[in-house]
């Protein structure tokens, strides 16, 4: 989460100055590279550095691949494209835990991370050697009538580092005065905070308490995460398109969706073990 949490402005700040196409090949690329130094790491810290590095690599994919569809993407359908979009992050979540506990329990725990690079090498090189696509969201049509597709692999609109870490700077600070995005940031983050937590403890929790093999729990875990992670996602894009596509109507359709949460809460306390135990 560090390295994604920083790179996530760099990369964003960075699309403005040079395709964007391009830095998600750039991103794909510290990404694969990170993943082979996790499977070869021979220290924790080793590890923990490689990490931080996957998640840098990985902030060019999730902070740039939204745009694109918002070029697209129809209007009357754009909730569910988004919808469709972001739905990968939680499933691939899902599969982890069934592809880390079954790859992890057979062949160890190495395997996965060298798989992973191996799976991302003809993505990598797909994004490298194709014409680049511009966003037109990031140039005006005149910019665009002259934008060469053959660009160099950074593109073919430097800029002094300078230029980038000011103008960086100046969006923080626009972003901070702006009360939609300060409020919506606020609300996202404990949401977000929770599914860390299901997803830390709750393979644990079904371990201590049930006594299930931790392979059986990956795999019932990421098994019911992918039905529900797909149902409600396009559930809730398809109904926001047909509500229409507003950030009200969005805040509505999710503090309908948090009504299942006190019932959540409910079960969990009526389990005849204390969860909160030591040793859990």
């Amino acid at each position: 989460m560090i390295g994604l949490l920083i790179a996530s402005l760099v990369f964003s700040e960075l699309c403005k100055h040079y395709n964007a196409f391009r830095l998600i090949g750039w991103g794909m690329a510290i990404f694969m590279v990170s993943s082979v130094g996790c499977g070869f790491a021979n220290s924790f810290w080793t590890l923990l550095v490689c990490r931080i590095i996957m998640g840098a690599g990985e902030a060019s994919i999730i902070n740039l691949t939204g745009p694109f569809i918002d070029d697209v993407a129809p209007p009357s359908q754009k909730t569910l494209w988004f919808g469709i979009l972001y739905l990968f992050p939680t499933v691939g979540i899902a599969v982890g835990y069934i592809f880390g506990g079954v790859i992890g329990a057979s062949m160890g725990w190495r395997m996965p991370f060298l798989i992973q690079a191996a799976v991302c090498v003809p993505v990598v090189l797909w994004l490298f050697l194709v014409q680049p696509i511009s966003l037109r969201t990031m140039h005006d049509d005149e910019e665009e009538a002259h934008t060469d597709l053959s660009a160099p692999l950074l593109g073919s609109e430097a800029a002094p580092p300078a230029a980038v870490v000011n103008s960086l700077w100046g969006d923080i600070c626009i972003l901070c005065r702006h009360p939609v995005f300060l409020y919506s940031s606020l609300g996202y983050c404990p949401v977000q905070g929770a599914f860390g937590v299901y997803s830390y403890f709750g393979p644990q929790a079904g371990h201590e308490l049930f006594g299930v093999g931790r392979e059986s729990i990956d795999l019932t875990f990421g098994g019911v995460t992918i039905v529900t992670a797909v149902v409600a996602t396009l559930l809730g894009g398809w109904a926001l398109d047909r509500v229409g596509s507003s950030i009200k109507n969005a805040m509505l359709l999710n503090g309908e969706s948090m009504h299942g949460m006190p019932r959540l809460h409910d079960s969990w306390t009526a389990l005849p073990v204390n969860v909160s135990k030591p040793g859990l």
